[in-house]
C-alpha cells in the first residue's frame, strides 16, 4: 500500500488540479516500474507483487523516479509552475491490514526523523 506525501499541501498551495496531476504521475510510475497497481481512494494506491523484495525493489524505484522528475502543474493564479518531485511512503504486507499497519509504521518513522 502506498501513500503520497504533501498532496494536501500541493492542493492548498497550486488547486485540486495539481494534486490530480501528481497523483495521475504516480500511477504512471508505478506502471512503468512493473508493479500491479490499483488506485484504491484518494492519493492511496495497492500493489501487487511476487514478493516481499520484489515488491520493495519496485516501490524503492518508483520512489526514486518520483522524487528524481519534476513536473509542471497550472497554479491557481494561472501560471505554470514546476514542482522539483514529490515522494509516498509504502508498506509492505501479506494481506491489506498488514500492509496498512506498515504504512502507518512508515510514516510515523519518517515523521520523526524530521
Amino acid at each position: 500500500m502506498t501513500d503520497l506525501d504533501g498532496l494536501k499541501l500541493l492542493n492548498d498551495r497550486f488547486g485540486y488540479s495539481a494534486g490530480d496531476v501528481l497523483i495521475s504521475r504516480f500511477a504512471e510510475i508505478l506502471v512503468g516500474t512493473g508493479l500491479d497497481a490499483y488506485h484504491d481512494k484518494g492519493d492511496e494506491f495497492i500493489c501487487k507483487g511476487q514478493s516481499f523484495q520484489d515488491l520493495n525493489g519496485r516501490l524503492s524505484e518508483a520512489q526514486r523516479v518520483l522524487r528524481n522528475q519534476p513536473f509542471v502543474v497550472l497554479s491557481l493564479d494561472g501560471r505554470l509552475v514546476t514542482v522539483n518531485g514529490a515522494d509516498f511512503c509504502f508498506g509492505i504486507g501479506t494481506d491489506l491490514e498488514e500492509a496498512e499497519v506498515s504504512l502507518k509504521n512508515q510514516k510515523e518513522l519518517r515523521k520523526a526523523s524530521r
